[in-house]
């Protein structure tokens, strides 16, 4: 237990607020759960207890994107594996030539990693727009 004087009750206003670490497990989408270790803060006045200061936006956005940056790479090679290339989606997404390259190696934003994700679970919406030739015109 770690004692934060300095952290006030956002219900109450007290300053008698106490801390602990807790391990917390997230499930990710694709990629399986994340571990992570976080801190609760709990009022010893009124009760309330949560994140009152922001301290764990850090270790999600941590652990989000550590999450992505593994499953990134299998996923896009099961788009391969369901008939989707790399240029294909690239063309119709519109993207620049090597950009899955570099999500490969790099990991991806939560938007980027949404359209491999869709791509993964409708290959034939890849096909089917690469079939239409819109990004012709």
């Amino acid at each position: 237990m770690i004692e934060t004087p300095e952290i006030s009750c956002p219900a109450c206003g007290s300053v008698d607020v106490e801390q602990t670490e807790n391990e917390h497990i997230a499930q990710r989408p694709y990629g399986g759960p994340i571990k992570m270790r976080i801190l609760v803060d709990r009022c010893r006045a009124c009760g309330v207890d949560g994140d009152f200061h922001g301290a764990n936006d850090q270790v999600y956005t941590t652990a989000d994107y550590l999450a992505r940056l593994s499953a990134t790479r299998p996923m896009i090679d099961e788009m391969n594996a369901k008939g989707v290339d790399d240029l294909t989606f690239e063309r119709v997404i519109g993207l620049e030539f090597g950009t899955l390259k570099k999500w490969r190696e790099e990991g991806c934003s939560p938007a980027e990693f949404a359209l491999v994700y869709l791509a993964v679970q409708e290959p034939r919406m890849v096909s089917a727009l690469d079939d239409t030739h819109w990004w012709r015109t």
